[in-house]
Formats: C-alpha cells, structure tokens, sequence
C-alpha cells in the first residue's frame, strides 16, 4: 500500500512496454517548443524534416520542436515510408506564465527542505533499538495490517510483518500519523481515504478505507553523526559543505518550479493529442508497476486492465487529475523556456547526461538506455527539467528571516 514515489516530472517514464499502448498510438506529434519526442524505427531508417525552423530530427529519430508551426517528419526504411504530423504549439495560446521577477522563497522554508534531507539520510542509515514505550515520529515499528472497503478486503491491502519509519510519508495520509502515540502490542483502527488520484492503484482512487494495525515491535534510531565521513560513504559528495550547497541549491529548485507552476494560468485547454500523449505514459507506468510488483510484462492494454480490474474507462477517469498535472507541467515548463529563449545545446545535454549516468550508477548512455528502459527523449526531457530548473532557481529573490 505504499506511495509509488515519483518524481516531479510525470512524462519522465520507462517506454520499454510500449507495444501496449498502441491503441492510442498515431502518427502524430504534438508538442511545445523546447520539448522532445522520439521516433521509433528499425536501425538505417533516415529521418528527416520539412521545416527545420519548427521542428529538427537526428539520425537516432530524436525530434526537437523549435518554434510554433507545422511540419512533417518522413521517416524512410528502404522502400517503406512513414509520414508523421508535426504541430508545435505557441505556448502564448494556452497559458499566461507567472512573472519571474515574482519568484520569492523564504531562506527557512529551503532550509526545512535541506533538514528533511539530511534527517532522511541519517534515518536510512541509523542503529535501532527496541523499546516498550510509546511510539514517536520516526521510530520504525513492525506491523501487521488489513485494509478493507465496505467490509470486505482488498487486494495488496494487508500484510505481516511489514516495516515502517513514522513519518516517511509512504503509506496514504493519516495511516503514519494515526500510529504514533501507541505502544507495542495495541491494535490501532483507522478509517482513512485513498488520494484521488492513486498511480500504485488506480482503482483504489478516492475511495474510503479501514485498516485494522496491530503494532508488533517498536524501535527507535540512534542516528549517526553527520560528518565527512558519513558523506563520503553514503552519498555522491564529497564533504557536508558539498552536500548542503548541492542540495540546498535542490531544494530552492524544487521550491521555485512549484511556485511557477501554481501562479501560472492555462486559459485555453491544450489539444487531445497532448492528452493522450500522456495517456500513453500513464499506461507504461501501469505497466512498470505490475511488472515490478507481481513479475508479469504485460504484453497488451487487455492484459492491464484485467490485472488492475478495471475498464478502460475506468482507467482513463482515474488518471484524469495525473493527464491534466502533466500536461500543466509541460506546458509551464516549455513555455518558460521559451519565453526565456533557453534552448539546451548539445554540450548542456551531455553535460547533464554525465551527471545523471554517474549519480545512478550507470557506465555509458547506452547502458542508462537499456537498463532504465527509458528513450533518448526521455532522458533529453529529464536533463532539460534539471537545466531548466537551475535557470528558473537563478531568477529567485530569497527573504531572510
């Protein structure tokens, strides 16, 4: 019953199980400028395009909206053909953009940000010891609990045994508070409510739960102490220096896309293409999940509605608020660079790239490729967000206080 924890960009997703979601499959692209898309094509096809000034395309199908407009992408495999439809948006269409020069943060609200980061680290790597007492925020307890709807209990919703740090914010909202304060051996009832839009279970989104929580063991961290050497060992820096400007710098980042997006308006729905675009995604997510949580490759759109228990409409109902959030940030964030002319050049991307591969553990691109399942645009997209948002974080006023 944990939250999938997903980052901030929702079109950042494995593309490896794409075969399934041909249905909504076209050969069409819509997009704004600045953003990506790649074209898939058996190895030699030759890519090219009818309006350079509105949209590129490499040799790897890698195309790149420029400016608004229309165009088409030929892609030409020996004596087969494909015609793809190119509209690149005017963001000045659909949103009105917060004003940069409005971007303020407090100087404590990114500092919490940092703590939090800095407690989360110590909490992985703690030494817990048992106690009897009763239980507190970030004490780790092992429970075993079972969730119902309407009586009757529900699939992925109980468990033995399980462990949970109080306040890690994995389970739905109320189900960590509502274990604090209890001790070893109390059973703990909570009726609770799953987010409205729910990515691990779609199916579940809305809808009113009971847990039934018995606590089986309560433990409490000693934490380590933050220095050097702990940095060293345990993260990608080199010093606690390093760790807090880089994160700080993450946090302010973090902070200041989240203000754009809020006080930016769309007034002018964006087209369905750009829906289902994310439709699309939302489905390999599904996918990805029931691959990663029973076993199963699912090989069709049947195929995940049959294990998610749900009708196609249902699915689409359920990803609503998720579609519209994506299509929201893409818009925001595509029309801030282009406002702004912040076109990423190759070496940005490589640059970018590098960083990526090294803090995930990856040797090369192609080794993040295959193990990652993710396409070059969507590792172009993920690069983008980053140098986007340390543009956007350049723009902040911070108040001290």
């Amino acid at each position: 019953m944990k939250k999938l924890l997903i980052f901030l960009m929702i079109f950042i997703l494995p593309v490896s199980f794409c075969t399934a979601c041909q249905k909504n499959a076209s050969k069409e692209i819509v997009f704004f400028p600045c953003a990506s898309r790649s074209i898939a094509a058996k190895d030699g096809a030759v890519f090219t395009s009818s309006d350079n000034s509105v949209v590129t395309v490499d040799d790897s199908g890698l195309a790149l909206a420029v400016s608004p407009g229309k165009a088409t992408i030929t892609v030409q495999n020996g004596s087969k053909k494909s015609v793809y439809n190119v509209t690149v948006l005017d963001p000045n269409d659909y949103i009105k953009l917060y004003d940069s020069q409005k971007i303020t943060l407090k100087h404590s609200d990114i500092m919490e940000k940092l703590d939090a980061k800095r407690k989360e680290l110590l909490l992985e790597n703690a030494t817990w010891s048992e106690i009897k007492t009763a239980t507190q925020t970030d004490d780790r307890v092992t429970i075993n609990y079972e969730g119902k709807m309407n009586g009757k209990a529900f699939k992925d919703g109980s468990a033995n045994n399980y462990q949970l740090i109080l306040g890690s914010g994995n389970f739905i909202a109320g189900f960590e508070d509502g274990l604090v304060g209890y001790k070893t051996g109390d059973e703990i009832i909570l009726d609770l409510k799953f987010p409205e839009n729910y990515t691990q279970s779609p199916e579940l989104s809305g809808k009113p739960v009971t847990f039934t929580v018995k606590i089986i063991k309560t433990e409490r961290p000693e934490l380590p102490i933050f220095d050097n050497e702990f940095v060293q060992q345990h993260t990608n820096y080199e010093n606690t220096n390093e760790f807090d400007e880089k994160e700080y710098l993450n946090a302010k980042i973090t902070l200041a896309i989240s203000q754009v997006i809020d006080n930016s308006e769309i007034f002018a729905d964006p087209p369905k293409a750009l829906y289902d675009h994310y439709y699309d995604q939302y489905l390999m997510r599904m996918q990805t999940i029931l691959y990663y949580q029973y076993g199963v490759e699912v090989n069709s759109l049947e195929e995940t509605l049959e294990l998610l228990e749900m009708t196609e409409k249902e699915l689409r109902d359920s990803a609503e608020n998720q579609l519209t959030a994506s299509v929201v940030q893409d818009c925001v964030f595509h029309a801030f660079a282009y406002k702004n002319s912040y076109h990423m050049t190759e070496d940005e991307f490589a640059k970018g790239t590098a960083v990526y591969i090294t803090e995930n553990g990856y040797t090369d691109l192609d080794d993040l490729l295959n193990a990652s399942g993710l396409s070059l645009s969507d590792v172009r997209e993920l690069v983008f967000v980053d140098y986007l948002g340390e543009k956007i974080a350049d723009m902040v006023t911070i108040v001290m206080e």
